[in-house]
């Protein structure tokens, strides 16, 4: 634990000095130079400073009701890794389609193969989309699979039924986890027969490395919006099933247990920051968030002229 009040203080006095935006060698060169927390704590600061315009918008819309919207505006759930065998974890987005269904949308998790490739699961989404009836669709991803949307939104031709993306604790640049877990050939043989194990597609594996191609390409579609929910928790927020993880992703800087969150900064788009919480985000922040998008989502409906169903 340590005095976070004190750690906010020390966060604001350092931003004065540094860059505009701070880079990433910045922030991982605080981490090293005095503690990993403070380095973390000015990240944090620094996504609410730049950020600070749709973090405050987003914030004014009510969390604890519900706007009608229009029924033919789908939410499509894009869940994460394992979300079959493991649905204790959320990562089946479950609570986002019963949310979204609450207020009128049509709200579907995409059935993707729980253990499947990017590529794989890239093709499924693609499929699906051309086969929707409606003209305005929001993907809402997971974990990994914000690395099957955003394959899908840089290798496929662009369907302009897709409005917006809403990437929650997303895997989108791959993982330095997986980076590890192949790093020399013992490790690639011994990740190898994990997989056949546990029924996984080595290639998903070698796929989520940080040095893929898939995860080098800087172009996206136009008009896109894209909003990033990043989780930001020091060591002592992190959940006993990520700690190891948080530990080992250190020395890449400030992380959520399975990627470093810096990624964030080459991405573009809204970002909207959730202090304490780690990958899984298990935090009461959760919900209200949720309610909160959706009310953003509804309201730019309506804004746009378009008859409610």
């Amino acid at each position: 634990m340590c005095d976070e009040v004190a750690l906010a203080a020390q966060s604001r006095q350092q931003l004065i000095s540094l860059s505009s935006p701070p880079t990433k060698a910045e922030i991982l060169s605080l981490g090293n130079n005095s503690s990993a927390d403070l380095a973390t704590r000015i990240f944090y600061d620094w996504l609410v400073l730049s950020h600070g315009d749709f973090i405050s918008m987003l914030n004014a819309f009510p969390s604890d009701n519900i706007r009608p919207t229009r029924h033919d505006v789908k939410i499509l759930v894009l869940p994460g890794m394992f979300y079959k065998e493991h649905p204790e974890v959320g990562a089946d987005g479950g609570l986002a389609v019963e949310i979204a269904r609450r207020f009128g949308f049509d709200a579907v998790q995409l059935e993707f193969d729980s253990t499947g490739s990017v590529t794989d699961n890239s093709r499924i989404l693609y499929e699906y989309v051309v086969r929707v009836a409606q003209d305005d669709i929001w993907l809402l991803s997971l974990s990994k699979g914000s690395s099957d949307a955003r394959h899908c939104l840089q290798n496929y031709p662009f369907n302009s039924k897709i409005k917006g993306w809403i990437n929650v604790a997303g895997i989108y640049k791959g993982s330095p986890l997986a980076d590890m877990k192949l790093s020399t050939p013992l490790r690639r043989a011994m990740s190898r027969m994990l997989c056949a194990l546990v029924g996984v597609d080595y290639q998903t594996l070698c796929e989520l490395k940080t040095t893929h191609p898939f995860w080098q390409r800087s172009d996206w579609p136009s008009p896109l919006e894209m909003i990033h929910v990043v989780p930001v928790p020091l060591a002592a927020h992190v959940q006993g099933a990520l700690r190891a993880r948080h530990r080992q992703l250190l020395r890449k800087g400030p992380n959520d247990g399975f990627i470093p969150v810096t990624d964030v900064l080459s991405m573009p788009g809204h970002v909207y920051p959730v202090w304490g919480s780690d990958h899984f985000l298990r935090t009461p922040e959760l919900s209200p968030l949720l309610y909160r998008l959706f009310n953003y989502i509804s309201h730019k409906t309506h804004k746009h002229g378009r008859r409610a169903a």
